[in-house]
């Protein structure tokens, strides 16, 4: 139901933009604030990446960038935070931390002036390790003799299963110890190192990146320690995960105000621990955002991530941007749904869910 939704507002959003009727639309929707989520900015993608549905080439990246300035007001995430990011209001995210946000779309963002929000993975940063799941995908493409029998085994895929299946049934059945262990396992029948493999991939931001694009007009939020699937992590463990990355952020830039949740997955207890320490807003993938007045102290946000293949027409080009349908605007297929507020009497113990 959710692709052929998806598949009705991509052809709508390409009608509307033939029919010149998208700046009516965005104008009806004006007061709805769009988080859009991208991840790597690769001319092409690398094995560690391929087929994650996470890159947006720099070309694509800037025909995003001259539609959006073109219809929309692109504001910094503490003028959503505050409650007062305006009409026709967009906030540019990106999750990860990888460096190719650093060579291909910091300067295009400095160029136009536009702010953004960078979420780090911190343990990788300064490439000191990989993201199991980029480690994984390239294990899996260039080791495959080895990899892949004894990921399908521990992850229960078909032999010669796709590898974005498997993939996706790893982070379903994500647990940390099984996939460290698949790693170690992997990495030494293949005779490799995982820090030199890191290293010399260069995947990652450095901290003095981080630094550099802080001076301009990007802040950085907390994605994480290692990039967990949250939902799969007893309450304590996902508290250190944010917490080591939280600390690790503060030690570096002062505290983030933000949290997104990796792969958009989370559970009760996420919601609890980022009440906790206190964060303003907090990130998820899918839905549409109305925005009052005011945001209480935490608050879900919802997101959508362009993706590298056409989405639609309202662009003008063959990539696909924007989808000025009743979808509210959004970049890239997204599932529609009601987006709810994370609303905290008592920041430590009470919560409940309000509609937005």
């Amino acid at each position: 139901m959710n692709r052929l939704l998806a598949q009705v507002l991509r052809w709508s959003g390409m009608l509307l933009y033939w029919l010149h009727l998208h700046p009516l639309v965005i104008w009806l929707a004006r007061r709805r604030t769009r988080i859009l989520l991208y991840h790597a900015c690769e001319p092409t993608e690398s094995d560690f990446i391929r087929d994650l549905e996470s890159n947006t080439p720099p070309d694509r990246f800037d025909a995003h960038l001259n539609f959006l300035v073109r219809h929309y007001r692109v504001v910094p995430l503490d003028a959503l935070e505050r409650g007062a990011p305006g009409d026709r209001a967009v906030v540019i995210t990106f999750d990860d931390g990888y460096a190719s946000v650093y060579a291909n779309a910091f300067p295009r963002l400095r160029r136009l002036g536009l702010p953004a929000t960078v979420y780090l993975t911190t343990d990788v940063v300064d490439n000191r390790a990989l993201i199991w799941i980029n480690e994984l995908n390239w294990l899996l493409r260039n080791h495959g003799a080895v990899a892949r029998p004894l990921a399908e085994k521990v992850f229960a895929c078909a032999p010669r299963t796709a590898i974005p299946a498997v993939l996706k049934r790893a982070c379903e059945r994500y647990e940390p110890s099984t996939v460290r262990d698949l790693l170690d396992a992997i990495r030494a029948r293949a005779g490799l190192d995982g820090g030199s493999t890191a290293a010399g991939a260069r995947l990652y931001l450095t901290w003095e990146e981080i630094r550099e694009m802080a001076q301009g007009d990007v802040t950085f939020g907390n994605h994480t320690a290692s990039h967990p699937n949250l939902a799969r992590l007893r309450a304590a463990a996902q508290a250190d995960e944010i917490g080591r990355a939280q600390g690790a952020l503060t030690s570096h830039l002062g505290a983030p105000t933000s949290l997104a949740y990796p792969f958009g997955l989370h559970d009760v207890a996420s919601r609890r621990v980022a009440a906790e320490l206190g964060f303003a807003s907090v990130m998820e993938v899918g839905g549409i955002n109305d925005v009052p007045g005011a945001v209480p102290r935490s608050s879900r946000s919802s997101r959508s991530s362009p993706r590298p293949k056409p989405a639609c027409g309202a662009c003008g080009t063959e990539s696909g941007v924007l989808c000025p349908t009743s979808c509210a605007g959004r970049i890239g297929p997204m599932t529609v749904v009601t987006v709810e507020r994370l609303l905290t009497e008592k920041a430590h113990t009470e919560k409940r869910l309000g509609p937005v």
